[in-house]
């Protein structure tokens, strides 16, 4: 069998600045379940972990009669991950934009300057550009662990379709696993993409290709999404160097799905390149599985 994956920390020291940098900012489940103690009932918590409409709601409502406070002992743990995830994502669209910034340059008018002081820029630009600052890859971010509840539900879904193969009924259940309001639909998605990918690698060749099937048919049938599908495909990329010992074949069968679902556009090929980027960094030995696939996605 494999062994329990390790998701620890996945950045590359030239990306580690960029998690830093949100760890100021990062919401505290001590600090939210003091204020759900002190001011629960006015919405204190929420409006601490940045969703000011529920809090609103809460004050008018006291907390939805205090029966939302109570509700919300269990599921905060949840909420503040799925705070501190928009945080992270809000660092790195800001970033994008720094980036785009830096890359635009406005087209000068014409007859603005001429002659020599064309030339002069010309020269200064050349001579400048090997000092550019070189933006790395925005880093996939990756969703947080589910607790046993969720992780067992997830795994009773797969289990079910290894041993059914029925699409349907697997996209009954998904539909009922969004329902848990403690994670977000995105977060739901990734975890099973990635449990998914785990078990039918343990298990054949076949039941990779049935696997992979079922992603593409939640895809199609808008279940699932292409990004979020990628994200699970990018948590098993970091631990392949973990998996490929109790299954040496798990590179290439990966490699193979992978390269399948990004050809139908079933997996998002920016998270894709993204999560390779980082796969190339971390883990040489079975990266080279995956040389053609991220030169498709260049």
């Amino acid at each position: 069998k494999a062994q329990k994956m390790r998701r620890g920390s996945r950045e590359s020291p030239d990306q580690a600045w960029l998690l830093d940098a949100g760890t100021d900012d990062e919401r505290s489940l001590l600090v939210a379940y003091v204020l759900l103690v002190i001011g629960g009932m006015w919405g204190a918590h929420h409006a601490y972990l940045g969703d000011e409409e529920t809090a609103r709601k809460y004050r008018l409502t006291l907390g939805y009669c205090l029966v939302g406070v109570v509700l919300d002992m269990c599921r905060l743990p949840g909420l503040v991950a799925e705070a501190n995830a928009r945080l992270m994502h809000d660092l790195e669209n800001s970033l994008a934009e720094v980036a785009n910034a830096r890359q635009y340059s406005p087209p000068r008018p014409a007859g603005e300057a001429g002659g020599e002081d064309e030339d002069e820029d010309e020269e200064e630009e050349e001579e400048g550009s090997d000092d550019e600052l070189i933006i790395p890859p925005t880093p996939v971010t990756h969703g947080p662990e589910l607790d046993e509840e969720a992780a067992n539900k997830v795994g009773f879904i797969l289990e079910e379709f290894l041993c059914c193969h029925d699409v349907t009924e697997a996209v009954e259940c998904m539909m009922d696993l969004h329902k848990l309001a403690r994670y977000s639909k995105a977060v739901l998605d990734e975890s099973v993409v990635r449990r998914g990918l785990e078990m039918a690698l343990d298990a054949s060749p076949k039941e990779c290709t049935l696997m992979a099937k079922m992603f593409c048919s939640l895809v199609d049938q808008a279940v699932l999404v292409p990004e979020d599908a990628a994200k699970g495909f990018c948590d098993i990329f970091l631990d392949l160097s973990d998996i490929s010992i109790d299954i040496p074949k798990a590179p290439e069968l990966l490699a193979s799905i992978t390269a399948e679902m990004l050809k139908t556009g079933h997996l998002d090929s920016g998270v894709v390149k993204a999560g390779l980027v980082e796969f190339q960094s971390q883990d040489a030995k079975n990266y080279k599985f995956f040389e053609a696939v991220h030169a498709s996605v260049k």
